[in-house]
């Protein structure tokens, strides 16, 4: 029914990457940036992606605020596991992190979930293939991409996809509580 994207959605993992670039690189990717990519001048795109692979080996990411509470009333609401579709490790062997991002959400989420480990436009084929009505993220451009394939986006308003248009069937939210809002307007009927 409803499935969502891992890092800026559940997991708070910016402050993390920020300061791995900027210990590693001594580049400060701002707290006022306005994309979702992260480009270091002079550092390979390689070099970043491992900055950030090696953040992410960190259990210390929190959770957005008030995502435990929607998550658990959701599940309560839907009686089913929270599915979670990450580009984290997709497409390689790396069983480290995904390892560490399976300990995170057991640590994290207070209900059963199913992981999945899609890249960005494997994300659409998995949400076809399971049913998924509703789709959660935090990247404008990947929100656009599925919106098509779902009755819903909810797109989560970060710094990175602020003021700029989104597809009809995209709504914005600050947090998951309206999520969870709608989820139990949707399950009663209202």
């Amino acid at each position: 029914m409803i499935a969502f994207d891992l890092d800026g959605v559940i997991a708070d993992t910016y402050l993390d990457i920020r300061s791995e670039i900027l210990r590693r690189f001594g580049h400060d990717i701002q707290p006022g940036q306005n994309q979702h990519a992260i480009h270091v001048p002079g550092t390979s795109e390689e070099a970043v992606s491992k900055a950030v692979r090696d953040s992410l080996l960190s259990l210390n990411a929190p959770p957005h605020i008030w995502t435990p509470e929607a998550l658990h009333q959701i599940h309560q609401l839907t009686s089913a596991p929270i599915m979670i579709a990450t580009a984290r490790a997709c497409g390689k062997e790396d069983l480290v992190l995904k390892a560490y991002t399976l300990a995170w959400c057991k640590r994290h989420i207070p209900a059963p979930f199913a992981l999945y480990f899609r890249s960005s436009r494997e994300k659409k084929d998995l949400l076809i293939d399971l049913g998924i009505r509703y789709w959660v993220d935090d990247r404008l451009m990947a929100a656009n991409h599925i919106a098509p394939f779902v009755q819903r986006v909810f797109l989560v308003n970060r710094q990175w996809n602020l003021g700029r248009d989104t597809m009809p069937n995209v709504e914005r939210v600050d947090d998951l509580r309206p999520v969870a809002e709608f989820i139990r307007r949707e399950a009663s009927g209202v």
